[in-house]
Parts: C-alpha cells; structure tokens; sequence
C-alpha cells in the first residue's frame, strides 16, 4: 500500500492463504466419520473440486472488480472490491451486498477451522496428549461432541480479547497452519520413497506437485514468521510470542 513494493503485497496475500482460503482440506479431517459407501479416493476427489471451484470464484471475483472501475481509483480503497462494484450502482448499494457476502463467507473458513480443530483434539485425545474424556463420541450422530463444545467455547472466549489480540492470534494461526502444511508434505515425499505398495490416490506429476507444495509452503511459512518482525520496529511481534507460550503448553502437556 502506497509507496510499498507491489510484490510485498503479493507474497502476503499468498502466505495469507494458508488461513483465510483454508477449508477445502477440512473434510480429511472427518474422514473417519464419512459413509462407509465413500472411499478415500472420493474424499480427495471432492476436496480438489473445492480448490478448484474456489480458485474460480476468487479470480472471477478479481476480474470482474478490476473490469468495474479503474484501478488508480482502487488502489487507496480499504476495501477495492466492495468500492469497485459500488461504483457501478446508484449510491453504491452493490458495495453493501458485497460486503454483507464477504461477511457471511468468513463463516465458511471459521466452520472449517473448526473441524479441523476439534478432529485435531480427539486424536489428541486418544493419543493421551489431552484428558481422555476429549474423545467422547455422540451415540446419535457419531461426532466428538465434546472436543466441539471444547473449541466453541475456547473461539467464543477468544472473540473476546479484542481486535488486537484476534489480529495476532490469526497471524499466528496462517504461520503454524503454513508450517503444518510443509512438515505434512515433507513427511508424504518421505513415506513416498519408503513405500513399495502402490498408494490409494495418485495424482500425476506426484513428485513434481509434491516439490512444488512444499517450496510454496516454506515460502508462505518464511515470510508469515519474518513479516511480524517488520512491522514491530525490533520489538517482539505478540504473534511471536503467543507461539512461543503455545508450544511450551505443548511441551508440557506432551
């Protein structure tokens, strides 16, 4: 913004992804839950749709506000796209719309935050890493209710803290969530070159999209660690900080 460098921008709108277009890859999360009926090859069939729909939308949604106004009369907009469709009705009625869909949209990645985060407590849960009553199953429905409840109640009290502390907290989680996806896929190569049997899903050019994954994921991981330092004037950034406190939690539990 401003006098910044273009590609600045561009590199965190990338690392930003791994949070804000998180949630095509929650349903691997439930996987255990799914219908007998559905096999694994269909689950990752379905998650690849999802990013390749989304991937549809957002850069139709680029477009068509780069087609609606403009871009020098965008670029110091808060909010480009909002601004952009505004213009291209009476009293900017369109922005409102926009605006209210964009608002209902963030439900789409706190609901898949949420199943992965509850997922990810109960096989805590069954490992022992957390108290065992974490792993409680619903009777009826069959989900983790109790690992559910635990994360509504943690997201609800997190709201709370305010806009500085939420700030840093989804900071945090677009770093971790970055670094969760390079260890992922460093493990899979590995497994890869161990395993002799033939995998259950096989995408081709394997090797190749798995080296892509994870230099793309080492990038978006580097620079959501190095760009809370840049705006911190040499103070530690809190996102550092709350990292720090959550993987001594960890260790301790562990």
């Amino acid at each position: 913004v401003g006098s910044g460098s273009w590609v600045q921008g561009a590199v965190w709108t990338f690392a930003a992804c791994a949070m804000f277009m998180s949630g095509f890859q929650s349903a691997v999360h439930a996987i255990e839950e799914r219908h007998p009926a559905t096999s694994v090859r269909r689950v990752v069939i379905a998650m690849l749709a999802g990013l390749l729909a989304a991937t549809v939308f957002y850069c139709t949604i680029v477009l068509s506000a780069a087609s609606a106004a403009p871009w020098t009369e965008l670029v110091n907009e808060d909010m480009p796209a909002a601004a952009a469709f505004g213009a291209l009705t009476p009293g900017g009625w369109l922005a409102t719309a926009v605006i209210a869909v964009a608002t209902l949209s963030l439900l789409k990645t706190w609901n898949s935050v949420m199943v992965m985060v509850s997922r990810l407590l109960f096989a805590q849960a069954r490992l022992a890493f957390l108290p065992r009553e974490i792993q409680s199953i619903h009777v009826r429905h069959g989900s983790p209710y109790v690992a559910i409840i635990s994360v509504t109640v943690l997201t609800c009290l997190g709201a709370a803290l305010g806009r500085g502390a939420v700030h840093a907290i989804i900071n945090m989680c677009s770093m971790l969530l970055a670094l969760k996806f390079m260890v992922m896929l460093l493990i899979l190569r590995k497994q890869r070159m161990r395993s002799t049997s033939r995998p259950v899903f096989v995408l081709r050019g394997g090797a190749l999209v798995l080296l892509a994954g994870i230099a793309a994921t080492a990038v978006m991981c580097t620079y959501l660690i190095y760009d809370p330092w840049t705006r911190k004037d040499g103070t530690i950034p809190l996102e550092w900080s709350l990292t720090a406190g959550w993987a001594l939690l960890g260790a301790a539990f562990w």
